[in-house]
C-alpha cells in the first residue's frame, strides 16, 4: 500500500511540474506575442498530432532510430572489446588514453565538418555517433574490469594461466555488465541527440534532423517544437523499453 501511495505521489508531482511547464510557456509566448518563434503549447501540440497521423512521420522516425541502432552496435561491440583488452592488459590502457580523451574534448561541430566533407551527409551521422558513443561504452568497460575484486582474479589464475574467449564470456561479462548496462542507458540519450545534430548540419535527407531543418528553413517554428517534442518521446520510448529489457537478463 505504501508503495501504491508512493508512486501516486511521484506521478502527481511529475503531472504538476509539467502543468507548471505548460503554463509558465503559454506566459512567455503570450508576453513575447510572437506565434512565429514562441507559438502557444496548443499550436505546436496540434501540429504534433497531425505529424504523428502522416506515416512519412514515421518513416523518418525509423531512418534516425535505425542510424542510431547501427552507430550503437558498431560503437558497443568495438567500445566492450577494446576495453576488456584495456583492462586484461593494462598496458593497452595507456595507448588507448590519448585516443579516448581527444574524442572527449573535441567539439562535435569539428567532428561533424570533417566527416560531412570527408565522407558525405548520408554516412557522416554514423561516423559521427559512433565516436561520440565509443568512449562512453569503452570508459564503462574499463571501469568495469578494473572493479572486479582480486579474489575473482586469484582463482582464475588457479584455473589457466591465460585469458581467453570462454574466461571473457563465462567470467568478465557476467562481472562488468551491470558497467555496460548503464553505459548503455546513458548512450541512447546522448547517442540521439548527437545524432539529430549531425543530420540537421549535413542536412541527411529523410532524417528527423533533415525536417527540421527543413521547417526551419521555412520558418515554421511550431513543427521545429513539434518534432523536438517527438524526439523527447522516442528517446524516452527507447529508454523505457531498453530499461525492461535490462531487467529481464
Amino acid at each position: 500500500m505504501t508503495q501504491i501511495l508512493k508512486k501516486l505521489n511521484d506521478s502527481f508531482i511529475s503531472t504538476f511540474s509539467i502543468i507548471v511547464l505548460i503554463i509558465g510557456w503559454s506566459i512567455v509566448s503570450v508576453i513575447e506575442n510572437n506565434p512565429i518563434v514562441f507559438p502557444m503549447p496548443s499550436t505546436v501540440f496540434m501540429s504534433m498530432f497531425n505529424l504523428l497521423t502522416e506515416v512519412t512521420t514515421y518513416q523518418v522516425i525509423g531512418n534516425t532510430i535505425l542510424r542510431l541502432l547501427i552507430s550503437l552496435s558498431l560503437s558497443s561491440l568495438l567500445g566492450i572489446a577494446i576495453g576488456l583488452l584495456a583492462g586484461i592488459r593494462g598496458r593497452f590502457e595507456y595507448v588507448m588514453m590519448p585516443v579516448v580523451t581527444l574524442l572527449r574534448t573535441i567539439p562535435i561541430v569539428t567532428i561533424i565538418v570533417v566527416f560531412w566533407i570527408s565522407i558525405g551527409y548520408q554516412n557522416a551521422p554514423y561516423a559521427i555517433t559512433f565516436l561520440m558513443i565509443f568512449p562512453i561504452v569503452y570508459q564503462a568497460t574499463l571501469s568495469g574490469v578494473k572493479s572486479i575484486q582480486s579474489e575473482y582474479l586469484d582463482a582464475l589464475k588457479l584455473e589457466t594461466k591465460t585469458v581467453n574467449y570462454q574466461v571473457i564470456k563465462e567470467m568478465y561479462i557476467p562481472l562488468i555488465m551491470p558497467f555496460i548496462k548503464t553505459a548503455f542507458l546513458q548512450s541512447l540519450g546522448l547517442g540521439f541527440k548527437v545524432l539529430v545534430t549531425a543530420e540537421f548540419i549535413v542536412q541527411a535527407k529523410g532524417s528527423i534532423g533533415y525536417m527540421i531543418y527543413l521547417e526551419k528553413q521555412n520558418l515554421n517554428f511550431h513543427l521545429v517544437y513539434s518534432w523536438t517534442f517527438m524526439i523527447v518521446l522516442v528517446v524516452l520510448f527507447i529508454e523505457y523499453i531498453t530499461k525492461r529489457i535490462n531487467q529481464k537478463i
